[in-house]
């Protein structure tokens, strides 16, 4: 599990220990003992009903070398991509027909995030570019201060960025001038790859890479609470990561956070204050579906939570060392991606594998959109597939 654990990483600040600790790595894999587990094999799942059927494919583009970053964002029947050589598009959701294209000449790291009428990307060098909706042409740009990772992400009024350094900034939606910062600590070692902001009920909810989930007042930057997921623990750098890089998730003002470590909480959103705590370690995400919550675990497990108490209610271990993405509800099944463009179907209830496809043939690292009946499944190679999913 070392190589796993270190796989996706390396939000350091000193290359030298990013250099030794690459050397360990490498001594420690040399070990048959130490490899990393083989993704479970696909069974065959017995007629269910279910027939999944791909409305249309597009190519968005390359998002193959680092894409923690990228997402697939839609809105008012609009699907917007964008890929790390610089182009955004906007394709139609029901045909898939492009509607424009920009080519930013410069490299990205992480996008699109949506607020009011842009589109937003950020890069590596640290810049923020808003595109009008209507046509990708450039309404604003700014310099930040280090290097994005995580979708930008606002409304009217305020767009809110995090990047590499720990810093968490708000920005005025109509011209990107700097409203407010917010500093927030960084452990010497942890998972490259932050969660973007969550902005609820006037509220920035960010998962930090200390353990922690930070709620900011969006429109002066100033903290509201503090709240604790994971304590590190261990004696070694390695063993003390807990990254809360899956986004908080918030629900009729319970927000549900689970980290690296393997904790997982449900906080008031009005003081910060835990409700419970369950064994539970992601860096995908959560999705919440009527009283239950359902997570992708590090190992590969779908996991069924009660949110009113925490109670594990089923885990779905079929799919292990596949690489899930974050579970979306599709046409009220619980569906997953993972590491050969394959999707899964389970049931909500016991976790059941209902149904299988693979309307992309690569890795799928992006979280999955669900809109109206369509499933959006993008591949680290860039197709982009819209899934529905009849009852024959």
């Amino acid at each position: 599990m070392l190589f796993s654990k270190l796989a996706a990483v390396y939000k350091v600040y000193s290359r030298a220990l990013v250099a030794g600790l690459l050397v360990l790595l490498a001594a420690a894999c040399s070990s048959t003992e130490n490899k990393p587990p083989e993704p479970t094999e696909l069974e065959s799942i017995p007629n269910s009903g279910l027939a999944p059927d791909t409305l249309w494919r597009a190519n968005v583009g390359d998002i193959e070398k680092e894409p923690a970053g990228f997402r697939t964002a839609v809105d008012q029947g609009v699907v917007f991509a964008a890929d790390e050589k610089g182009e955004v598009k906007a394709l139609n959701l029901d045909k898939g027909k492009r509607l424009w294209r920009v080519d930013l000449d410069k490299p990205l790291s992480a996008g699109p995030g949506l607020a009011d009428d842009l589109v937003l990307v950020g890069t590596h060098d640290g810049e923020v570019l808003a595109l009008d909706r209507r046509d990708g042409s450039e309404r604003w740009a700014i310099q930040l201060s280090g290097e994005v990772l995580a979708p930008p992400r606002g409304d009217d009024t305020v767009v809110v960025v995090r990047c590499f350094d720990g810093r968490v900034y708000g920005l005025a939606a109509d011209s990107g001038q700097r409203l407010w910062v917010q500093q927030t600590a960084v452990p010497t070692l942890s998972l490259r790859g932050i969660g973007g902001p969550v902005i609820v009920a006037g509220r920035v909810l960010v998962g930090l890479d200390n353990g922690k989930v930070l709620a900011i007042d969006a429109a002066s930057g100033q903290p509201v609470w503090e709240s604790v997921v994971s304590v590190p623990v261990g004696r070694t750098e390695l063993e003390r990561l807990v990254d809360v890089d899956a986004e908080p998730l918030e629900i009729d003002g319970s927000v549900y956070a689970v980290s690296y470590a393997g904790d997982m909480v449900a906080f008031d959103l009005a003081r910060g204050q835990s409700i419970w705590r369950a064994e539970v370690a992601s860096i995908t995400g959560i999705t919440g579906f009527l009283d239950w919550l359902f997570v992708s675990s590090r190992d590969g497990a779908v996991i069924a939570i009660d949110r009113n108490n925490g109670d594990i209610l089923w885990e779905q271990k079929a799919l292990l060392y596949r690489e899930l993405s974050r579970p979306v509800i599709h046409n009220g099944l619980v569906a997953v991606a993972d590491l050969d463009g394959y999707v899964h179907w389970l049931s909500p209830q016991n976790g059941q594998l209902l149904g299988r496809d693979r309307p992309v043939r690569e890795r799928v690292s992006t979280p999955p959109e669900v809109v109206d009946d369509k499933l959006l499944i993008r591949s680290d190679d860039g197709r982009l597939a819209a899934v529905v999913v009849k009852t024959r």
